[in-house]
């Protein structure tokens, strides 16, 4: 009979199995008497110095052969570590370590109260430090650290479950529950004992005094009421970080590579090591001779003493080599803007613009779209510096002809306003358009640098080796070392890693040197070691690589790892010997070679190469020695024996079919457990029917027999597949959601479909709508079929039932079996169905609710045309946030319920169905839609809920799709290759004034905008789109976790990027903070966090505090999805905090936007409390009043949020034509400010225009 071993490592369960020994049931267990073996493989985490290990079995004759401990150490160098990772620290103390131990020193210094503690005590042939109570405490003394961590064995005795507490300097620092779980063994052993390991990990301390106090509360355990509580203590050890004085300059500096003794990186340095710049931040320039960064003029960041970087070299355009100056032409300026201009020169458009004359000056306003284009293009009229050449357009305004001369300039004007550009090929307006051959853009495309890995070392190229390959001395065309180098200077190595030898500036790795080196490929290096040859373990013959225990970790082929021992693979078409005679790469039996070894005909009992059997079963068979093949004799029909007598007076007696004769008489061999596949079904070995094989050794129905002849049967008992219906949505909803599956894996007939043979009918007779959805659908392979059924009741109805009828003979299990029963019914329940009058009223609401909806968003949408971004994005969270409340696992109405569903009509979901997105997800799944185990009983498989990441996260990837196919666009549209066409079309149609119009709208409204957005992009435009779909990726991540598979090609993509998903999240979350605690030198690139907010802590922080906001809305949605009430107070709780957070700071400054934040928060305050009112009891009326009360407060949010959007709309409108109206009137009086007489000389000529 079966008997349990268990096996307990530190009084902890690591293995407890049942096994079989009833082969040698009833055996005198002796010396020579035949065991059983099995093998035992327990691998755990462990770091205490001792093990203790305990074996206990049920029966008495057992044992224990060939026992292996074997441990993975630390790393090299490491003397504290875990399975993850090596703590930097020294062993500074170890007490009682030893397996036994004969005195405890009274300076060790460990005290139970205010007695010392000196007493040993022994268990399990171990010794410890016995104390008489539940506290001990010591106090050591250390030198300068910074972070200590302790481990050690705490054994109790004799307690029940209690808790363990450790203090560090009188502060406790962790708790431990201890959990009372005895040896199952009859006794006690050493009382009752538990071996409790502690420990505490990187603890930081500073303090030269370290106090340890390990204190437990004791309990009396109650099967051991005479024997005293109390505890012990072994395998201590401390160990300590120190804070090491690393560098010494001498100074106070910061940023010089050592600053308060400690190794510091010199500024502009991202990467250093031991105070040597490796590599420089972005914007700074790494400078091989000083081993230092230097700032990078001309790529837009601002860093160290620069006063300016406008992206460019080009003089007299307020900022040159990073220093303000003055624009060209300019008589003074301040921080690069001109504020007063030379004599005939004028600001326009921040620049010091020739005034040619009289006539262009008077007519500026006139001609504003040439004069736009000239400005662009950059040609102005300089007399005093190029020769001009003058052309002339006429043109019809007002009934009088207006000259305007435009003066374009010659390419002499370019060569001259510009800087030469080092090793450029084409040049164009100070900027370089092509470099030469050698040469290649930097990052921001401002200057021509040498081309690194091109094997061509030129100007300030250190290096250049033609590959990117680290390490081997030249990387990034900069001087590099070996990875095993600690100091390298000038591409020489002056200190390397343990193990390597330092020759010609060069780490070496020795073989014979009797050291380790790390980073390499030796095993070993030990002359001295028998096991260690070539710095390799070798053990094995047919092993590739050992380790240094002589356990074989890689096997050669065509071996593989099995028990520790490198086999033969049978099955591999590979004959290895002496272990194989063939191998045919099949498990066929009968056809030559089976479990690869020869094996012929059925009944050969000694087989040969090619199929060829040289001995048969004398018994039943007999040797065609022309086939080699074994045929089978012949039996009698007879009944009983005969005797026939031949020539020679012998008597042959023979007996019927699977019959022996034995003892002078046939006896039947059916039940002898020996199956003999020509008379029998079955031989379970015994005559006894009931048991799935008959008296008669057939199979008996509902049974089915695992056979193989001339062995034992083994018959189990085989029921047949049932029809499944499960009520997934609740009783009194009016639609009815029910999961239809087998409790078997089934397949159907390949001819047929499951909806060709199912019916459905609903009792009493009722109006109603029935769909069939497939989750996983039925074919003609088996698997676990499963679909779901709606029903959409559209009249009250009592307790309607569902008839589901299933054709007979259709649908079979693994064992040919069909359905048990081929119909079933299931009670639906009275659903709450909404009377006519009551759903026209619904169907008016949300009608109404629908155009506030799609009124509030097209206002957004316009103001989001016209620049207003943050009324667009804060509609799209209002939007949103109201979407996610029907995910409330509560009883809600059905008219609040269908209200709900209405904020969802605002997505990219039709988009998506038109490209088709979930037929693209259902094809990679295998033809079946995707789905999670159920978040929720409450909902259905096709709810959000219980869809995968991808299914719900799809619309959040499109809009990043999109946004990013628009910058690309943007990034086209307003390209120098896009102005030079511009520039080239202009020419060539310089006298076709409706072109030069069109020209001009186009760089005007479409390229300046185009550039505006590309700039927009990365400082608000990233964060406004992540912002904008936080809610949907954090709503879809969260559903994700921790259910990942990689089973299918769409479940490896779909846990994939779940996965990055949420690793991305965790990391933004984190760092948002930072963003707006830190001084930012450029507010530009984080315009977002700063954009409308007012300045101080709490008002700066206002979008880190809003995305937070938003992600705990979702979080709470979803962690507590099966708890609707937790669900009402959290989230009523976070609008309260929030509220509070708005009146008091009120961090924004537009008023509007605060007003709709407020009552927003108001509101949602109200109805997610409200909400719990659902919980209760309620009759018809009352459910149906709180569903409009509710309903009111949603349509009420949105009516005031569209009407403070439409008076922020008229207030800024009026705003703008103020605007327009002052602009107006300050250019009527610049017109005439010269020559006031000349306004009146034109008033009165038109007054003249007019008379007549």
């Amino acid at each position: 009979m079966p008997r349990q071993l268990i096996v307990y490592v530190d009084d902890k369960i690591y293995h407890q199995q049942n096994y079989d020994n009833s082969n040698n049931s009833g055996v005198q267990y002796n010396c020579n008497s035949s065991y059983l073996f099995f093998l035992i493989t327990i691998t755990l985490q462990h770091s205490s110095p001792s093990i203790t290990i305990s074996m206990i079995a049920e029966n008495n004759h057992w044992g224990v052969a060939e026992f292996k401990l074997s441990i993975n150490e630390c790393l090299n160098g490491c003397n504290y570590c875990n399975s993850q990772e090596c703590f930097n620290q020294e062993l500074f103390l170890t007490l009682f370590n030893e397996k036994t131990f004969s005195v405890v020193k009274t300076e060790e210094g460990w005290q139970s109260g205010f007695v010392g503690v000196n007493e040993i005590g022994e268990c399990y042939g171990f010794n410890y430090l016995k104390t008489s109570g539940g506290k001990l405490h010591n106090v050591f003394n250390l030198g300068q650290h910074e972070m200590i961590s302790f481990q050690a064995k705490l054994l109790i005795f004799n307690s029940d479950s209690t808790k363990i507490y450790i203090s560090v300097d009188d502060i406790l620092v962790t708790t431990t529950n201890y959990i009372q779980k005895q040896l199952i063994f009859n006794g006690q052993i050493c009382g009752y004992i538990q071996i409790q390991e502690i420990n505490l990990l990187q603890y930081q301390h500073f303090s030269r005094s370290l106090e340890i106090t390990i204190s437990v509360d004791l309990k009396q355990y109650h099967q051991s009421p005479s024997f005293s509580t109390y505890i012990g203590l072994r395998d201590f050890q401390l160990f300590v970080k120190k804070g090491s004085v690393e560098c010494y300059d001498w100074n106070i500096v910061p940023f010089d590579g050592c600053f308060s003794n400690i190794y510091d990186c010199v500024e502009g340095c991202g990467l250093c090591i031991k105070g040597i710049c490796q590599d420089c931040l972005v914007g700074w320039e790494f400078e091989e001779s000083s081993q230092s960064c230097i700032p990078i003029c001309g790529d837009t960041l601002i860093t160290q003493d620069e006063e300016c970087d406008d992206g460019n070299l080009v003089a007299y355009d307020g900022c040159h080599k990073c220093k303000y100056s003055c624009p060209s032409n300019c008589r003074y300026c301040q921080f690069g803007k001109c504020l007063g201009c030379q004599n005939q020169h004028q600001i326009l458009e921040g620049r010091c613009q020739f005034i040619c004359d009289e006539l262009e000056k008077t007519h500026y306003q006139e001609n504003q779209d040439y004069h736009d284009f000239i400005i662009l293009e950059g040609y102005q009229c300089r007399q005093d510096q190029f020769d001009d050449k003058f052309e002339r357009f006429y043109f019809q305004q007002q009934k009088s002809l207006l000259n305007l001369n435009i003066r374009i300039l010659e390419q002499q004007y370019n060569n001259s306003k510009f800087d030469y550009l080092d090793n450029c090929k084409v040049e164009q307006f100070g900027k370089c358009l092509e470099c030469h051959a050698e040469y290649e853009f930097n990052f921001h495309k401002t200057k021509c640098i040498p081309k690194c890995q091109d094997g061509i070392l030129i100007q300030e190229e250190v290096c250049d080796d033609g590959n990117r390959i680290q390490f081997d001395g030249c990387y990034k065309c900069l001087k590099s070392c070996q990875i095993e180098c600690l100091f390298c200077s000038e591409n020489k190595c002056y200190n390397c890693q343990n193990g390597w030898q330092l020759q010609d500036y060069q780490c070496k790795q020795i073989c014979g040197d009797g050291q380790l080196a790390i980073f390499s490929n030796e095993q070993c290096d030990d002359p001295e070691d028998p096991n260690c040859t070539d710095c390799n373990y070798q053990c094995d013959n047919d092993c590739l690589i050992c380790n240094q225990f002589q356990n074989c970790e890689i096997c050669k082929h065509p071996f593989q790892m099995k028990n520790g021992k490198c086999l033969s693979i049978c099955g591999d078409n590979i004959i290895t010997p002496p272990f194989e005679q063939c191998d045919d790469g099949n498990d066929i039996p009968y056809d030559g070679c089976y479990d690869c070894q020869f094996k012929c005909s059925f009944g050969c009992i000694k087989c040969q190469k090619d199929n060829k059997c040289v001995q048969c079963d004398e018994l039943n068979y007999i040797l065609d020695t022309h086939t080699y093949i074994c045929q089978a004799k012949q039996p009698n029909s007879d009944l009983e024996p005969k005797e026939e007598e031949n020539n020679n007076d012998l008597v042959i007696i023979s007996c019927n079919e699977n019959q022996e004769f034995i003892n002078y008489q046939c006896v039947n061999l059916c039940g002898n457990g020996i199956l003999n596949s020509l008379f029998e079904q079955c031989d379970d070995g015994n005559n006894e029917g009931g048991d799935g094989c008959s008296a008669l050794c057939f199979e008996e129905d509902s049974y089915k027999c695992i056979n193989q002849n001339n062995s034992f049967s083994i018959c189990n008992f085989v029921q047949q597949p049932n029809l499944e219906l499960i009520l997934l949505s609740e009783i009194q909803n009016q639609t009815k959601i029910i999961e239809l599956g087998f409790s078997q894996d089934v397949y159907l007939l390949s001819y047929q479909y499951f909806e060709q043979i199912v019916e459905f009918t609903i009792t009493p007779i009722s109006q109603y709508q029935l769909s069939l959805l497939p989750i996983i659908n039925i074919t003609a392979q088996l698997n676990q079929p499963k679909y779901q059924i709606s029903v959409q009741f559209l009249e009250p109805v009592t307790d309607p039932i569902l008839q589901i009828n299933i054709q007979q003979f259709s649908i079979y299990n693994y064992y040919d079996m069909q359905l048990k029963s081929n119909s079933k019914q299931l009670h639906l329940g009275t659903p709450f169905v909404l009377s006519k009058a009551t759903q026209n009223r619904v169907n008016q609401v949300i009608k109404m609710n629908d155009a506030i909806v799609y009124s509030t968003v097209s206002i957004a949408g316009l103001l989001f045309v016209t620049g207003n971004y943050v009324v667009f994005f804060n509609l799209l969270d209002l939007l949103q946030s109201l979407s996610y409340i029907r995910y409330m696992e509560y009883k809600f109405p059905p008219h609040l319920s269908q209200f709900l569903e209405t904020y969802t009509k605002i997505s990219l979901q039709p988009i998506l169905e038109i490209l088709r997105v979930d037929e693209l997800m259902t094809q990679l799944n295998g033809g079946t839609i995707p789905y999670l185990k159920k978040k929720s009983q409450k909902s259905n498989k096709t709810n959000g809920i219980n869809q995968m990441y991808l299914m719900n996260a799809k619309g959040c990837y499109f809009s990043y799709f999109a946004s990013l196919i628009t910058y690309i666009i943007c990034c086209l549209i307003s390209s120098s290759k896009i102005s030079d066409w511009v520039g080239y079309y202009f020419k060539k149609n310089e006298e076709k004034i409706k072109t030069l119009r069109l020209i001009s709208i186009f760089q005007q409204k479409i390229q300046l905008q185009s550039s505006k957005l590309k700039n927009y992009y990365f400082s608000s435009g990233v964060f406004q789109l992540f912002y904008s779909t936080l809610q949907q990726q954090l709503f879809s991540t969260l559903l994700q976790f921790p259910e990942y598979s990689f089973n299918s090609i769409f479940e490896i993509i779909n846990s994939v990027a779940a996965l990055g998903s949420l690793l991305f999240l965790i990391s933004i979350f984190v760092r948002l903070l930072s963003i707006t605690t830190t001084e930012i030198k450029n507010k530009q690139k984080w315009k977002y966090f700063f954009q409308d907010s007012k300045t101080g802590f709490w008002a700066a922080n206002f979008k880190p505090f809003q995305i937070y906001r938003s992600a705990c809305y979702i979080i709470i949605i979803t962690i507590f999805i099966e708890y609707p009430q937790a669900q009402s107070v959290l989230l009523s709780m976070q609008s309260f905090f929030y509220l509070h957070y708005l009146i008091l700071v009120k961090p924004i400054k537009s008023n509007y936007e605060i007003a709709k934040l407020i009552c927003r928060e108001v509101i949602l305050l109200i109805i997610t409390g409200s909400f719990l009112v659902y919980s209760l009891e309620l009759n018809h009326d009352q459910f149906m009043l709180y569903g409009w009360f509710h309903i009111a407060l949603f349509c009420f949010l949105l009516v005031f949020t569209l009407t403070v959007d439409l008076l922020d709309s008229v207030q800024k409108t009026y705003y703008i034509h103020l605007k327009k109206r002052q602009t107006q009137e300050r250019m009527k009086i610049l017109q005439y400010y010269e020559n006031p007489l000349q306004k009146f000389c034109y008033e009165n000529k038109v007054d003249q225009q007019l008379k007549k």
